[in-house]
């Protein structure tokens, strides 16, 4: 039987890349930078849950695969984050979105080589409950939560002060729909840390794909609402 890790991941990678369909076609229409970075954000999500999917699988049964694959999956959530957070920055700190975004590919690079390196010191775990998890050197843990916490909250402090400064309600209403997908985003990501039950797994990645659904309607909020893009 599979893991249930297994399972939900599958699940929640096909829900992001659908995602990125919908996406991609307003993209492809617009052409918009904001949807633009939202799409890479959304893709490398969806392979991020996809080599977990295949970590916890396929490869559960070849320790160093398994591994060098939940590497991987890091690799795609350090490309994702930091063209997400593009977004936000472009917006609000225009002159600064270059700068920012050269210094979270600068760490993401070093993130990801620190990750790859250390690779044959993760030990992957499998629990009754059916839970597949991996169980990581100190470094790592803080090299993957530093770089999360702070991009992530400081996407959150720029969405959730533009929705107080803001009159116009489309505007305000994406800004709040960001706010609570990125807020969901901060906490879920390390909820998978601590998931020991298939209750504790769904929950986690289930407010995955909420935050993605919260942000999907803060990005397209003011076309719904007839607002600007």
């Amino acid at each position: 039987m599979l893991p249930i890790t297994v399972i939900s991941t599958s699940i929640t990678s096909l829900l992001f890349f659908v995602a990125s369909g919908v996406v991609f076609v307003a993209w492809r229409k617009q052409k918009s930078a904001s949807l633009y970075y939202f799409l890479i954000f959304l893709v490398s999500f969806g392979f991020q849950q996809l080599f977990f999917a295949l970590a916890a699988g396929p490869a559960s049964g070849k320790t160093l695969v398994s591994n060098i694959l939940w590497a991987a999956a890091h690799l795609f959530m350090f490309l994702g984050i930091s063209y997400f957070l593009r977004f936000p920055v472009s917006v609000r700190l225009h002159r600064l979105e270059k700068i920012i975004f050269k210094l979270t590919f600068i760490y993401s690079a070093v993130g990801t080589v620190i990750i790859f390196l250390s690779a044959s010191q993760v030990k992957p775990f499998l629990l009754e409950s059916g839970v597949y998890n991996w169980k990581v050197p100190v470094f790592v843990g803080a090299t993957i939560g530093i770089f999360t916490t702070l991009c992530l909250l400081f996407a959150f402090i720029i969405f959730i002060t533009g929705a107080i400064k803001v009159k116009e309600m489309a505007l305000k209403l994406r800004s709040i729909f960001l706010a609570l997908g990125v807020l969901i985003f901060l906490i879920a990501g390390p909820m998978h840390n601590f998931v020991s039950t298939p209750l504790l797994n769904l929950v986690a990645d289930t407010a995955l794909v909420a935050g993605a659904i919260l942000l999907l309607f803060g990005i397209f909020t003011p076309k719904l609402s007839g607002g600007r893009q």
